[in-house]
């Protein structure tokens, strides 16, 4: 039997309730990664993956909606937000398995200086906004033992503290000159940003003050 063109589409409430199913499974994945539970990660991530699919196909199963171009613009510009958020959050849990996985390694197999190399940028990173080329693949080293308030790329108008989050996972490099493609802002309470030099959009990340390390941040950018 086949479907009328009514039934066939999805309701933005479907779409939502999905977009707190993937933030839900993120957060699952996430404890099962600190609980020390590698057995289920997979699982997890294959969950996190299937329902990620079903988000997408009900995004594009979404009827024509009457609206004015500035509101549809803006509907759009907050659903993308969403997404990057929620896909932020799964280049995270992606590589703290990665970096987990490689603890359990090097506290299960004996070697002769019981030491073992960082986990290095195993992906190229790049621009959310312009998908510019940031950092080329295996140049950075992985750190999950920092911590550093950024400000929020986007800012409220008339701000007059920039809003800030607290992110802890970061790919270092020793010099500027390591990046394929960063701008350095000039100093901000003592602080250097690093953002995108082609489309300018940042923090992308900042440089560690007391090691020198120029630093990105993971949730603000896109692994590739």
């Amino acid at each position: 039997m086949l479907m009328n063109e009514e039934q066939s589409h999805s309701t933005p409430q479907e779409c939502i309730d999905k977009l707190n199913l993937i933030e839900l499974h993120i957060r699952e994945l996430v404890s099962t990664i600190n609980s020390g539970q590698f057995a289920d990660v997979r699982q997890r991530i294959a969950q996190l993956q299937n329902t990620t699919n079903q988000f997408k196909t009900d995004v594009q199963r979404l009827p024509d909606i009457k609206r004015s171009i500035p509101q549809q613009n803006k509907e759009i510009e907050l659903l993308k937000n969403q997404i990057q958020k929620q896909l932020a959050g799964v280049q995270v849990a992606n590589v703290k398995t990665e970096l987990l996985l490689k603890e359990t390694d090097k506290s299960t197999m004996a070697s002769e200086d019981n030491n073992t190399a960082p986990l290095v940028n195993e992906q190229s990173l790049r621009c959310l906004h312009c998908d510019s080329l940031i950092l080329t693949k295996g140049i950075g080293k992985i750190h999950d033992d920092l911590s550093f308030d950024v400000p929020l790329p986007r800012q409220k108008k008339d701000f007059t503290v920039a809003e800030k989050e607290k992110l802890t996972l970061f790919c270092s490099v020793d010099r500027v000159h390591d990046f394929d493609n960063v701008g350095v802002t000039r100093s901000h309470e003592g602080i250097v940003y690093l953002a995108c030099a082609d489309c300018e959009i940042g923090p992308v990340g900042l440089q560690d003050k007391d090691s020198g390390k120029y630093l990105i941040a993971i949730e603000r950018v896109k692994l590739a």
